[in-house]
């Protein structure tokens, strides 16, 4: 005789029970391929979708599929005891994940793309204070101990700029996610313009100091 399944609410919507994961990964499931379906039939990104109607919908069909997923969960019967062929109940699990992680890498890539496109906001200006640090760094190690470029990178620097490259990224794009632009901070002699130029020549700067000490094979400095 088969164990007795728990038909008790709080059993079935508990963190690990029954209900949760498979009611989300439907409902990914649905969300995801609605959401590429409209891209392609009108070419609206996710975020301009769900101001435009998708929200309502998406709670309408949330509520729909949530008691439509509970009923049969009521009456004792899992998903596991209808489970055949191909599409297994631990197949629509898997879909389910999948879909959800779809549907985060979808709305996160489309959040950011504007942001880290090659004339957005922020390549340019990111790229360019990881020089000016990179270049003041090492025109400062090699002033101080004699090491060139490459011989930093290959005693522990790369994962120094790997670090700062990250931190110096995210520190980046914080302002940016909230609609906050450099040029609306620039003042003085500091201005976005400013910070744009000197993140080029250090640019050129860090390029040319590399290849002048590789052709010469001693430190510039």
């Amino acid at each position: 005789m088969p164990p007795k399944v728990s038909t008790n609410f709080s059993d079935l919507l508990a963190f690990s029970g029954p209900g949760p994961e498979r009611i989300n990964g439907r409902l990914a499931m649905i969300g995801f391929v609605s959401a590429l379906g409209v891209e392609l039939a009108n070419g609206q990104d996710l975020l301009t979708q769900i101001s435009n109607g998708g929200l309502t919908l998406f709670v309408g069909t949330s509520v729909v599929l949530t008691l439509a997923s509970l009923v049969p969960l009521f009456k004792g019967v899992r998903a596991e005891s209808k489970s055949s062929g191909l599409m297994t109940s631990d197949a629509e699990l898997w879909n389910g994940r999948f879909a959800m992680l779809g549907l985060i890498a979808l709305g996160f890539t489309e959040f950011v793309q504007d942001l880290l496109a090659f004339s957005g906001p922020g390549p340019e200006r990111i790229n360019g204070r990881l020089a000016m640090i990179g270049f003041v760094s090492a025109l400062g190690v090699e002033l101080a101990n004699g090491q060139d470029l490459f011989t930093q990178i290959s005693n522990g620097g790369l994962t120094l700029f790997v670090g700062t490259s990250v931190v110096l990224t995210l520190a980046s794009l914080v302002p940016l996610f909230k609609g906050v632009r450099a040029e609306s901070k620039s003042n003085g002699l500091m201005t976005s313009d400013a910070e744009l130029w000197n993140g080029r020549l250090a640019m050129l700067g860090l390029v040319a100091l590399g290849f002048t000490e590789f052709v010469k094979g001693t430190p510039l400095v």
